[in-house]
This record gives structure tokens, sequence and C-alpha cells, in this order.
């Protein structure tokens, strides 16, 4: 009766891509990424590690900016559900395991044209 095949990897891996679906195994990568990323262990990611963490792939002013569309609090740092939140909202690739770095060495700029 129509269905997935969920042994077929590969139908599973388009499913998860079109659903967005996050799983505990996801959680718990992103969970040691904030830990490496919370250089001075206070539970927090605070703008200047996010700008270290990005600063290869997003400008400045675009990491300030999802900082602060994410920063329920308005206190310039991301406590681990914000930073989840962020993470899934934005469709942000989890780095492979062992990973600090994000993959895209490309910076993105986002800011007018002058």
């Amino acid at each position: 009766m129509g269905g997935c095949n969920c042994s077929d990897k590969s139908v599973v891996e388009v499913q998860k891509a079109k659903k967005n679906v996050w799983t505990d195994d996801d959680t718990t990568k992103l969970k040691g990424l904030f830990v490496s990323i919370d250089t001075n262990n206070n539970g927090f990611c605070e703008i200047s590690q996010l700008q270290e963490y990005f600063k290869t792939k997003y400008s400045p002013d675009m990491i300030n900016g999802m900082i602060k569309d994410f920063d329920a609090k308005d206190d310039t740092k991301l406590s681990f559900d914000q930073f989840l939140k962020m993470w899934q909202d934005l469709g942000l690739e989890i780095p492979a395991e062992g990973s600090a770095k994000p993959k895209d060495e490309k910076i993105i700029d986002l800011s007018p044209s002058v």
C-alpha cells in the first residue's frame, strides 16, 4: 500500500531533506558544536565566538543579524535552545563529527552595496 520503503537509505535521506527532520543524533552533534564554540564555558554562544566560528562563511553583519533574529532576550548571546532554533530555522548544515569549522570557505556578505 504505497508508503516508504524505509530500508532504502536514499529514500529516507531525501525525505529527511524535504521535511527538514531533526533527529536526536543531530541535536547531540549540535550540542557538541555549541560546547566547542562556547570557549569561555558560560553556557552561551556570544557574538565574538560566533563571529570566530562563522568568519570564513558569513560577513560580520550577517552574523550579527543571525544573532539578533534568534536572541530572544536581546542579550547578544545565544543559549543552546536559541542556537538550536537558529540552526534549524536557517537550515544550516551540521559539520562532520570532529569538525569545528563550517565546510564552506566562501564568505557570504549580504550587506547592501554602496
